[in-house]
């Protein structure tokens, strides 16, 4: 299988990888995240950079809606 084949359960792990770090790189916005937290972004990163993604992320607040937003972009090189 190469890099560009992923099975159904790397697909699926991959989705749900991106959604968490979206998520919780849009809490960042809202407030600082703790040393735990982002120990916490930084493992989900490795773990899709281990599954051969390349993770990319902007970060920033949306004063319509006064919350943090995230753009996570995950591509296989």
């Amino acid at each position: 299988m190469s890099a560009r084949e992923l099975s159904e359960f790397e697909q699926v792990r991959a989705r749900k990888l991106g959604q968490e770090l979206t998520n919780r790189l849009a809490g960042f916005c809202e407030c600082q995240l703790s040393d735990e937290e982002m120990v916490k972004v930084q493992k989900i990163r490795d773990d899709l950079e281990k599954m051969g993604f390349r993770v990319e992320w902007s970060t920033g607040f949306d004063m319509k809606t006064g919350r943090g937003i995230a753009d996570v972009k995950l591509w296989l090189p």
